[in-house]
């Protein structure tokens, strides 16, 4: 399986700011700049199925609200594949840090050119 940094290095004109995840309980994910599209991109593993972790999220694929906390504003009505929601819970935080890590690292880059 690649790694999330190694699937970034894939990506041209791509820098990584953070990385995470360990490819079972938590999926992998990267977060970095991509210089061509001046764009903060956020990557998340697909399904591994050699994980046992990867097969029972993807099992879970009942409809779930999503969490109001994680995604403020979201209608009520808007529900996801379960597996999906509690994933992407257990790296939200991080994930949501680092966009704002590397969108302030670069808006203070081009207020200073």
């Amino acid at each position: 399986m690649e790694t999330s940094i190694e699937a970034s290095n894939d990506i041209l004109d791509f820098t990584p700011y953070a990385v995470g995840g360990d490819g079972g309980a938590t999926p992998y994910w990267y977060v970095g700049y991509h210089a061509g599209s001046h764009s903060v991109i956020v990557g998340n593993q697909g399904s591994d199925f050699e994980q046992l972790e990867a097969f029972l999220t993807n099992a879970n694929f009942f409809q779930k609200n999503l969490n109001s906390t994680l995604f403020p504003g979201v209608s009520t009505e808007a529900k996801a594949h379960g597996g999906f929601v509690d994933a992407q819970a257990t790296s939200a935080d991080a994930k949501l840090a680092a966009v704002h890590g590397e969108l302030g690292s670069k808006i203070y880059h081009f207020d200073r050119t």
